[in-house]
């Protein structure tokens, strides 16, 4: 008689823990869903798709599957990537003594030192810019900055 209701109790127990494992795993694959989603959005944006905005409206359908605690947590995620990225590019910009410490070479011209897609890691010397070196500078009114090599350094300017 008490072995058998020890017996239905720990069974009772242990159905109790496969129903939390479940709502884990319906959480977890709720979550996955929202994130490929986001992936796909993310990917139709940088790639101009046609099935954009199906994905937007996936997106938030999927947003809507989610428990509020895991809307939390993806919130979160996003505002550690986001303010991470924003300290390292400032981090670095502290670093080089530099306003950009990284740029992307968007043109031919520097070849065969560096290629159209190349980053550049630049750092602001105390030094005097000399022939033959490579220098980066903005126009004013000018959002992109320009990279070229150095041909001759007047004196009366450096």
């Amino acid at each position: 008689g008490a072995n058998l209701i020890g017996q239905r109790n720990a069974i009772k127990m242990l159905h109790s823990r496969i129903q939390v494992v479940q709502k884990y795993v319906e959480d977890v694959e709720a979550g996955m869903s929202y994130l490929a989603n986001q992936t796909k959005l993310v990917l139709a944006l940088f790639h101009h798709d046609h099935d954009m905005f199906e994905s937007v409206y996936e997106s938030f359908a999927a947003l809507g599957r989610l428990s509020w605690r895991q809307v939390a947590h993806q919130s979160l995620n996003f505002f550690l990537i986001l303010t991470s990225a924003l300290m390292i590019w400032k981090g670095l910009a502290v670093f080089t003594n530099s306003e950009s410490p990284i740029v992307v070479v968007l043109s031919e011209s520097m070849e065969p030192a560096f290629q159209r897609g190349d980053l550049l890691f630049l750092t602001m010397g105390s030094e005097p810019v000399r022939a033959g070196e490579i220098c980066v500078f903005k126009i004013k009114g000018k959002d992109v900055p320009i990279v070229h090599r150095v041909i001759e350094a007047h004196d009366e300017y450096v």
